[in-house]
């Protein structure tokens, strides 16, 4: 099915873009090994559930890092995406997570 965000393909080419490409952009880690898994639909909107299972997936493949820019409401130290990710970095995978898109 179609995806209507395309907010992920911009943060990969961020991170992974080559750099002798068409546009001329190189990412900050042109030569990394990237794995995609997909969390939310296709207009953006997803389950912490979905989240916590790709945070696991990630983990258990033994990725160095986890990039999650997601946005949504306001996390805790109690819930279940905060315990997976603090469960990933225990197994030293480094989290880096979207702090917001609201300004200060």
């Amino acid at each position: 099915s179609a995806f209507y965000t395309s907010h992920g393909t911009h943060v990969a080419g961020t991170i992974a873009a080559i750099g002798a490409n068409e546009f001329g952009i190189k990412g900050i880690a042109p030569k990394v090994d990237l794995y995609a898994y997909r969390v939310l639909g296709a207009y953006g909107s997803g389950a912490t559930s979905g989240i916590v299972k790709a945070i696991e997936t990630a983990v258990k493949e033994k990725t160095d890092v986890i990039n999650l820019s997601l946005g949504g409401g306001a996390n805790s130290e109690t819930d279940a995406g905060s315990f997976a990710i603090n469960n990933a970095m225990m197994a030293g995978t480094i989290g880096v997570v979207a702090t917001g898109n609201e300004g200060p």
